[in-house]
């Protein structure tokens, strides 16, 4: 579920971004040249199982490093501040940490300063996701898979939606600006309606015991 849940947040993310007016959808668009895979809407959708299998692999593999850092240990230390706080906090945090490489262009080329500030925005906005999944799987291994294939699959939006003007294409119609924060705001809506799980450090404790 947590390797899954990637591809309609993504999905959800492409059709706001190509919803915003300056900003067209491009069907001929080859995210993965070399591969052969077919045009248009069929395209995209074996691209997207494409990114699965490497996301919810190779990426994830990769992707636990930073996660056992952020939904792992530091999510243990701050559980006693409840689901939104600590969530809050680790996704701020996870922004900031990422400036030195936004400042050198990662993400936000035309925009290394406000970038940091996009990306800091960005993660605030994923982090309750994460959290909610670390905390119904009982799995650090969740967010792993989560970060993995999102990282895969959020080329797609870059791919498909094309503007012309810089800040439309990397601020706004991107899967970490304007239509990313989007998406993800409207999941942790909807975790807030249903009710977010509890988190404690017993919690947290029992699991890591029973693992």
């Amino acid at each position: 579920m947590a390797a899954v849940v990637a591809l309609p947040l993504v999905g959800l993310t492409l059709l706001i971004a190509v919803a915003v007016p300056g900003v067209g959808f491009d069907p001929s668009a080859n995210p993965t040249p070399g591969l052969g895979l077919p045009s248009g809407v069929l395209g995209v959708v074996a691209t997207f199982g494409l990114v699965l299998g490497l996301g919810a692999t190779v990426n994830a593999v990769f992707a636990f490093g930073e996660e056992f850092g952020w939904r792992g240990y530091l999510l243990w230390e701050l559980a006693p501040w409840g689901f939104w706080k600590a969530s809050a906090a680790i996704g701020a945090l996870w922004g900031v940490w990422h400036a030195p490489v936004i400042v050198a262009g990662y993400n936000y080329p035309s925009f290394p300063v406000i970038g940091v500030v996009a990306m800091t925005i960005a993660c605030l906005s994923f982090s309750p996701v994460y959290t909610y999944l670390v905390i119904r799987s009982e799995s650090v291994v969740a967010a792993a898979l989560l970060h993995g294939v999102f990282n895969g699959s959020a080329g797609l939006v870059i791919a498909y939606a094309v503007a012309d003007e810089a800040v439309l294409s990397e601020l706004v119609a991107s899967p970490v600006g304007v239509a990313g924060v989007i998406a993800f705001g409207l999941a942790a809506i909807g975790i807030a309606l249903s009710g977010a799980p509890p988190l404690t450090r017993e919690f947290a404790h029992d699991t890591a015991t029973s693992a």
